[in-house]
């Protein structure tokens, strides 16, 4: 899940990752961890949306743990394997040359799906008014400001959407990175999830982070999209 699009780095290692160390050294360093279970599956031929699926299969695998109330164990393992394939599925599309140009491909609508999901199964497991009206701006605000980076996406011009971001990194690759490890919404987020099933203060703490994060993104596209001139 990436609500920030990023260019694709110029360097031999562009097969393992969109994503520089100085732009976003968690995901980096995920992606690097995958590297080998991405070229084991394209060895066996594993197409990207086989490994997209099976991802959404682990992370429904996560909820039923969710629903059922059960130790945080049952959660954790399918939901970091679908994080994992989720990480190795771009890096075999690009592999084997079989990157989807467009904005909503199966990966990209899984993601969305995924999300949306366990937010829905937290917001049963913690049933509250509380818990509920967070869940519901939470999802909404992911799914608007994925919309506007959609949007962005389409108009094609994502050299203007990443300015700030490369200012920041003339000036400091460490800023850079505390920006967009603590206040994007992408892969490296999806880590935090877990936490969310620990307790109800938790699941507040986060849902209320994660609101922030992507209306941040949201007003930021918006910005972004009131500077593309008019045809």
């Amino acid at each position: 899940m990436n609500l920030e699009k990023s260019q694709m780095p110029s360097s031999k290692i562009a097969h393992v990752t969109k994503i520089g160390k100085d732009e976003n050294l968690l995901i980096w360093v995920m992606y690097r961890i995958t590297y080998p279970l991405a070229k084991l599956l394209v060895y066996c031929r594993v197409s990207p949306n086989t490994i997209t699926f099976l991802s959404l299969i682990f992370v429904s695998i996560a909820n039923l743990a969710i629903i059922n109330e059960l130790n945080i164990d049952y959660f954790l393992y399918p939901w970091f394997l679908a994080v994992f394939l989720d990480l190795a599925d771009g890096q075999v599309a690009r592999m084997s040359n079989k990157v989807r140009r467009h904005s909503f491909s199966f990966d990209h609508i899984s993601d969305l799906i995924k999300i949306s999901g366990t937010l829905i199964c937290l917001g049963f497991m913690y049933t509250s008014n509380l818990t509920w009206l967070l869940t519901s701006i939470c999802i909404c605000s992911i799914l608007v400001t994925d919309q506007l980076n959609a949007e962005l996406f389409r108009a094609r011009i994502f050299e203007i959407s990443n300015e700030g971001a490369d200012r920041v990194g003339e000036r400091s690759p460490v800023v850079t990175n505390i920006y967009t490890v603590f206040f994007t919404f992408n892969t490296h987020t999806l880590m935090v999830f877990p936490l969310l099933m620990v307790n109800r203060p938790l699941f507040i703490v986060f849902t209320s982070y994660f609101i922030f994060v992507a209306n941040l993104s949201g007003f930021r596209f918006i910005y972004l999209l009131t500077k593309i001139p008019r045809q």
